[in-house]
């Protein structure tokens, strides 16, 4: 879904506006995950590795590759390199059910999971299964080869609705969706918000799990040059961990839902909010007036 060409915002690929980046600013540092900084260049040179790894696989063209790896910097490295191989990331819920996830696979077409150690006892129950290899990844990463040419047409990923009232249904979002979203976002939430706060933004928090759309919105600001913070499972879950985090890595913005805001709000103190510069997108949710007053009364 998405439009395929829009005149406010001609066509750029996440892939190749990532790429652009990687090759003018190549030591910027584009994700931080626990102690782990990774620059623009080495998330580039990860993704290469995958694009690689899937294409000898079989991976091309419109095929459908699940996911199955950790909040990692490998994650959003792998959802570049399937994007190389022209093909369609499809991400999996590691804590589903087996039948669920393979289900999933089977209405999606996926050619091909991709896992991890930890993963890969769940993949292999699911379908055809690529275990990463540490050692095989940094022999692909300077190989030469050539992208595959992305179109605003194809398929960029397959998400799949919660199944909360009925049977899970997978929805394909276009390279073209994706590029408009990447732009409306920057035109429409982006620069209103730092013309507010009299600053650029230049960190954004990874909140959302991968296969809810909300992720989405967080991940592609690489493509916008902003450092991406990946949090990890306990720190989403946690509300002391995650406002450490948010001032460890000094997060400008990050998106949340109603409920992990009174969530925070419940379990955190005033003491421990005060001072934090941190913009936060609600959705997915009603905002109720009570949830307002609330961060009024803490934020004022």
């Amino acid at each position: 879904r998405g439009p395929v060409e829009d005149a406010r915002h001609p066509f750029r690929a996440f892939y190749g506006a990532v790429e652009a980046r990687a090759r003018e600013f190549p030591d910027a540092v584009a994700l931080v995950a626990g102690s782990e900084h990774v620059t623009y260049g080495a998330l580039w040179r990860r993704s290469r590795s995958y694009t690689h790894v899937v294409r000898e696989q079989g991976i091309g063209v419109e095929d459908r590759v699940g996911l199955l790896l950790p909040r990692s910097v490998d994650l959003l490295a792998a959802i570049l390199g399937v994007h190389g191989a022209g093909a369609a990331y499809v991400p999996l819920n590691k804590e589903a059910p087996v039948p669920h996830i393979a289900s999933c696979c089977e209405t999606a077409g996926v050619r091909l999971i991709v896992a991890d150690e930890h993963t890969m006892a769940i993949a292999v129950q699911a379908g055809r299964t690529l275990v990463v290899d540490d050692d095989e990844m940094e022999r692909l990463a300077d190989d030469d080869g050539s992208d595959a040419d992305i179109h605003p047409g194809q398929a960029a990923y397959v998400l799949f609705t919660s199944g909360s009232t009925d049977t899970p249904k997978g929805v394909v979002v276009t390279q073209g969706g994706l590029a408009h979203l990447t732009a409306a976002l920057e035109t429409s939430v982006y620069a209103p918000l730092e013309q507010a706060r009299g600053g650029k933004v230049t960190t954004v928090g990874w909140n959302a799990p991968v296969f809810f759309d909300a992720s989405v919105k967080q991940l592609i600001q690489v493509a916008n040059g902003r450092r991406l913070v990946v949090l990890s499972d306990d720190e989403r879950r946690d509300p002391g961990l995650f406002l450490r985090a948010m001032r460890r890595c000094r997060v400008d913005a990050v998106d949340g839902t109603p409920t992990l805001v009174r969530h925070l709000l419940r379990f955190s103190t005033r003491e421990d909010t005060e001072g934090l510069e941190l913009s936060s997108f609600l959705g997915g949710e009603a905002v109720d007036v009570a949830l307002l007053g609330d961060l009024l009364d803490r934020f004022g």
